[in-house]
């Protein structure tokens, strides 16, 4: 059994895998409660990755003080080689997708969309090469932003269906969020396709569930797609 922990901006998540197969994901604002904890104490995980955006890899650590930890970083060996200007600056979340997208789809163009706190639109060419791509605010940070930087406008969360006309404030701050982001995502695919042949489209993070029925038909929704990335690091660096 191996551990996969993923420390990100707004949810820890951690998973167990055996024989290469993710068996079950844990997720929580915060930590885990201590019966999830027991439960996968009692499978007995032999070694494991942490990432994480707060730098508190080592509570993970001290937690499994059985597992053999490896902590992501720039000093470990990954599936592809990075083309990124600053690479000291790319994001941990970036590193496990593109190590992912050419983990199973090894001589295809992949575009690998992580809908979460951020949106990030990562590129992984056919050569194994890592380019690049972007970053824009997510779902809820689109929401957040229009309720504190105006007077007036409220507090508004998504709701499960959303018409592309709003009738009211509320149903337009979220019509103009939600579709906004489709429409950005919908855009960009169209312009990564018409320069790369061939071309692979992942979509993954926190808002796939809500954002796949919605997007350009012919995607891979693949909602783990990060933890099965770090899973790829930690086989990649472990005998």
């Amino acid at each position: 059994m191996e551990m996969v922990v993923d420390i990100g901006n707004s949810r820890t998540k951690m998973a167990i895998f055996s024989h290469g197969k993710l068996v079950k994901v844990y997720s929580a604002v915060n930590q885990l409660d201590a019966s999830e904890l027991e439960e996968i104490f009692a499978q007995n995980p032999s070694k494991g990755i942490v990432s994480s955006v707060k730098n508190d890899n080592e509570n993970w650590m001290e937690s499994f003080l059985n597992v053999s930890w490896i902590s992501l970083s720039d000093d470990l060996r990954f599936p592809f080689e990075n083309k990124y200007a600053t690479p000291e600056t790319l994001g941990k979340d970036r590193i496990a997708l593109a190590s992912a997208a050419v983990s199973r789809f090894s001589t295809r163009n992949v575009l690998v969309i992580d809908a979460g706190t951020c949106v990030t639109y990562d590129l992984v060419n056919q050569d194994g090469l890592y380019l690049g791509g972007a970053i824009s605010p997510g779902l809820q940070m689109r929401l957040t932003a229009m309720h504190k930087l105006t007077a007036k406008l409220p507090v508004v969360d998504i709701d499960e269906h959303v018409d592309l006309i709003g009738d009211s404030t509320k149903k337009c701050m979220q019509s103009g969020a939600l579709h906004g982001l489709v429409a950005e995502i919908n855009g960009t695919i169209e312009s990564y396709q018409a320069r790369f042949e061939d071309l692979i489209v992942v979509l993954t993070g926190g808002d796939t569930n809500l954002l796949a029925p919605l997007v350009k038909s012919g995607i891979f929704a693949r909602q783990n797609f990060l933890l099965e990335g770090l899973h790829d690091i930690l086989a990649y660096n472990t005998p």
